[in-house]
């Protein structure tokens, strides 16, 4: 009985490793997400309707920013496609467009229609000393 016990907790004890080890293993190959500065909060003042874009670009993504006044709404300029090719904005139909595949996004990055399947990618931002940052997953 009690030798039984013995190989029941150094079993269990090895299980538990390797389990530690595997969880370690997904933890350190999942992207860490990037913290970017956009900038001083008055380079993105609230706008009235018809509301346009600013256009951020950083090292890795270009990034559009909506002040509708109460909030700020921060999106992937990448759609949402298999290519991730970079939307532009057209100011003449107010959304985004995808050069690549046609697909279409409203200004909030809403999908309307093309080959995306989704909206635009929406990250969330802190303000803090009244400078905007957001973090999104590293970019590659």
């Amino acid at each position: 009985m009690r030798r039984e016990w013995l190989y029941y907790t150094f079993f269990s004890a090895i299980g538990l490793c390797v389990l530690l080890a595997l969880a370690g293993m997904i933890w350190a190959a999942y992207p860490r997400p990037e913290v970017v500065s956009l900038g001083p909060l008055s380079q993105f003042p609230p706008q009235s309707p018809p509301y346009a874009p600013y256009v951020v670009r950083t090292d890795k993504a270009t990034l559009y920013i909506i002040n509708i006044g109460t909030d700020l709404i921060v999106l992937d300029g990448r759609s949402t496609t298999e290519n991730r090719c970079n939307v532009k904005w057209v100011p003449t139909n107010d959304r985004y467009e995808d050069p690549c595949c046609g697909s279409k996004f409203t200004l909030e990055g809403v999908y309307i229609t093309g080959r995306a399947t989704r909206d635009l990618d929406r990250y969330g931002y802190t303000i803090k000393n009244d400078e905007v940052w957001t973090s999104y997953p590293t970019l590659g």
